[in-house]
C-alpha cells in the first residue's frame, strides 16, 4: 500500500495534493505499461558527395564575392596621365621611285603633290625595292640590264613584283614602257622564282672534268650525263662554257666529254666566274646558267654562288656533280638549293630546253635521251628522310 493511503484501522486521511500525486503516478505507471518508451532513431550516414559539393560551392562563392571587389576597387581608382605623343620626324625628300608609285598605287596618286614621298606609301609598296641595287655599280646587277631614268635597274629583277601589278590586259604593257630594256627578252625574267630555262637566255658550263680527277666517285657517270647536256646544248645552239682548273698539274679536259669544239679557259680560282667574266659580259641577254662539273663542294658551290651575287639563275645538273666524298656531294647540294639555285636532272632540263615535241630538233634530241642516263649514285643519298633536303 502506498504510503499515507487511508486503512480501514481508521488512520488520518490522506491530504488533496498527496492523493493528486498518488493518482498521476499510477496513471503515468499504467502508461509506461501500455506504451514502451521509444529510442531515437539512428544518425543517417552523411552524403560525402553532397557534402563537398556543397563546400565546392561555398568556395566558388566566396571567390566570385572577392573578384567582384577587387573589380570595382580597380575600377575605383584614377586613370593613369596619358604620355604626349611623341614627335614625328620630318618627311623625307622626295622620292626617286615617285614613277613606281603611280604604276603600282595608282588610287593613291602620288603624283599630284609636288613633294611625295616614300612615307607617303604603305609597306606592300615599300618591299617591292628591298631586293634592288641603289646604284649601278653595284655587283649584285647583271651587266647590260636596262635602267630607268634615276639610274636604277630594271624593276622586273624584283621577283615578286610582277606578282602585285593590277590584274588589268594592259598593266605589263605600261610596265614594260616604263622600264623595258631596249631589246628584246624572254618572259624568264618575269617570274625568276620558277626558274624557267630558255634557249635564247641560257648558256651551259662545263666545269673542270680533267684526267687526275677520275679518281672522283662515279666520274664516268657523271661525264658521260655532261656530254649529253653538251650534245642538246650544240643542237639548240645554247652556248657552252670549258673551265680546267691548273691543267698544268691536272690534266687535260678527258676526251670522253666531246668538247673538242671547245676552247678551254685555264683558272686557279675554286669559281668559274672570274675565268669567264667576258664571256657573261658579251651575253646581256643571259637569265639561266646550267652548271656541270666537279667537284661539287669545291668549284660548283662556289660557281654558284658568284653566279647568284650577279643577280642570274643557277641550274644545278644534280646527275652530272660530283665529289670525291659523297658527304661533301650532299651537302653541297643542300647548301646550294638554301641559296637559291635550282636542282635539276639532265632530263629534266633537256626537255624544259626543247619545250615541245614538234619542235625541229626533237627528233634528235629524243635518241640522246632515250636511254636513261647513268645511275650516278643520287638515289642512295635521296632515299629515307633527309633532313637536308626537306
Amino acid at each position: 500500500m502506498h504510503p499515507g493511503a487511508p486503512t480501514a484501522s481508521g488512520g488520518s486521511e490522506p491530504s488533496p495534493r498527496e492523493l493528486c500525486a498518488f493518482v498521476s503516478g499510477a496513471a503515468a505507471h499504467v502508461l509506461r505499461a501500455l506504451h514502451p518508451r521509444r529510442t531515437r532513431p539512428p544518425k543517417r550516414r552523411p552524403n560525402h558527395r553532397r557534402f563537398l559539393h556543397n563546400q565546392i560551392c561555398r568556395q566558388f562563392a566566396n571567390i566570385e564575392a572577392a573578384t567582384q571587389r577587387l573589380a570595382l576597387s580597380i575600377l575605383s581608382q584614377k586613370a593613369p596621365p596619358q604620355r604626349p605623343p611623341p614627335r614625328r620626324p620630318p618627311p623625307p625628300p622626295p622620292s626617286p621611285f615617285l614613277g613606281v608609285a603611280c604604276a603600282v598605287a595608282p588610287t593613291e596618286e602620288p603624283c599630284a603633290s609636288p613633294g611625295p614621298s616614300l612615307a607617303a606609301l604603305d609597306a606592300s609598296t615599300l618591299d617591292l625595292f628591298d631586293d634592288i641595287a641603289l646604284t649601278p655599280e653595284c655587283p649584285s646587277v647583271p651587266s647590260g640590264l636596262s635602267h630607268c631614268a634615276w639610274g636604277q635597274p630594271d624593276l622586273r629583277q624584283a621577283s615578286h613584283f610582277y606578282n602585285r601589278l593590277p590584274p588589268t590586259p594592259n598593266a605589263l604593257e605600261e610596265v614594260d614602257g616604263l622600264w623595258a630594256p631596249e631589246g628584246d627578252w624572254d618572259m624568264a625574267a618575269v617570274r625568276p622564282n620558277l626558274g624557267r630555262v630558255l634557249p635564247g637566255s641560257s648558256v651551259l658550263f662545263l666545269c673542270d672534268m680533267q684526267e687526275k680527277f677520275r679518281h672522283v666517285a662515279y666520274f664516268p657517270q657523271i661525264v658521260s650525263v655532261a656530254a649529253r647536256m653538251l650534245k642538246v646544248a650544240r643542237l639548240l645552239e645554247v652556248p657552252a662554257v670549258l673551265t680546267e682548273q691548273y691543267p698544268e698539274g691536272l690534266g687535260p679536259t678527258v676526251p670522253e666529254l666531246g668538247a673538242e669544239g671547245l676552247r678551254p679557259l685555264a683558272k686557279t680560282c675554286f669559281s668559274m666566274v672570274p675565268a669567264v667574266q667576258q664571256e657573261l659580259d658579251a651575253r646581256p641577254q643571259l637569265r639561266s646558267v646550267l652548271l656541270c662539273g666537279i667537284e661539287t663542294q669545291a668549284c660548283i658551290l662556289n660557281t654558284t654562288l658568284d653566279l647568284l651575287d650577279r643577280g642570274l639563275q643557277v641550274h644545278v645538273v644534280v646527275d652530272a656533280c660530283s665529289s670525291r666524298s659523297q658527304v661533301d656531294r650532299l651537302v653541297a647540294l643542300a647548301r646550294m638549293r638554301q641559296s637559291g639555285a635550282f636542282l635539276s636532272t639532265s632530263e629534266g632540263l633537256i626537255l624544259q630546253l626543247v619545250g615541245d615535241a614538234a619542235h625541229p630538233q626533237f627528233k634528235e634530241i629524243q635518241k640522246i635521251i632515250k636511254e636513261p642516263a647513268p645511275d650516278s649514285g643520287l638515289l642512295g643519298l635521296f632515299q629515307g628522310q633527309n633532313p637536308l633536303f626537306r
